[in-house]
């Protein structure tokens, strides 16, 4: 009986050890998940508002070239406008890309004042800017470029949508955030 008492003892200390590493190495990668995310450049969506410009602010000054090789500019952009955030890699923005493309269709604003913004490099920002460039001028540019400056953009997919005078009208990392457009 004193052996058996002995094994039951010593398979619920196991048990214990293997439960007590277990959550170590959980944590540990959490750890991991949450390092490697900041040093691939791929944001996750915010979970709050924290991040986007907020209401009645104006964006900073920019000025880039589009795919088409037409300049874009604050200025030149016009308002009211539509302004979007993608980074290939991020699941989130293949999941709204066709959200946002819809969305751009419907807008009175047109292609003109629709600006799409591919944060990434170039080969593998190609396919998802040609995903956009029927419903927005596109641009591509890397992580800290000109237009994601000046929107002080730091998660993606983000969505603007700006006033008669250049202002965040609305801001949101879906196009549910953004306003209703008018039906055609």
């Amino acid at each position: 009986m004193q052996y058996l008492t002995a094994a039951v003892g010593l398979v619920g200390s196991l048990c214990l050890l293997d439960l007590v590493l277990t959550l170590g190495v959980v944590r540990r990668l959490r750890d991991h998940t949450e390092r490697l995310t900041a040093l691939s450049g791929v944001s996750r969506p915010a979970a709050s508002s924290d991040s986007l410009l907020p209401v009645g602010s104006v964006p900073d000054d920019f000025g880039v070239s589009t795919l088409d090789g037409s300049l874009v500019s604050r200025e030149l952009l016009g308002a009211p406008a539509l302004v979007a955030f993608f980074t290939p890699g991020c699941a989130p923005c293949r999941e709204r890309v066709p959200e946002f493309v819809e969305y751009a269709s419907g807008v009175p604003v047109g292609r003109d004042r629709t600006l799409a913004v591919v944060v990434g490099d170039d080969g593998d920002a190609s396919d998802l800017a040609s995903d956009l460039a029927d419903a927005a001028r596109v641009v591509l540019e890397q992580r800290g470029g000109p237009v994601s400056t000046a929107f002080a953009v730091r998660s993606f997919p983000t969505l603007y949508a700006l006033d008669g005078a250049g202002a965040v009208a609305a801001a949101g990392h879906t196009v549910d955030q953004l306003p209703t457009p008018p039906r055609r």
